[in-house]
């Protein structure tokens, strides 16, 4: 996923340089590990209690150009 991820930073750096955006929040960068075998970075960071104040998430993976809305857990 490193194409994501990338994606992902330059998306928050355009974001939070842009003067035309007004930003209702603080914007984070948070990436985890070991999610292609039982999501154990996500669990880890549910556990610590590390986004309980997210209002949104974007997880940067592969949808083969179908955005989704989903839940999981």
């Amino acid at each position: 996923m490193k194409s994501g991820l990338a994606a992902e930073i330059i998306a928050l750096i355009e974001l939070s340089e842009n003067s035309e955006v007004t930003l209702n929040g603080t914007l984070r960068f948070i990436a985890t590990a070991g999610e292609e075998l039982g999501a154990q970075g996500a669990y880890r960071l549910n556990k610590q209690h590390a986004i309980d104040d997210a209002d949104a998430l974007v997880i940067g993976e592969p949808t083969d150009g179908k955005i989704i809305y989903a839940h999981s857990g």
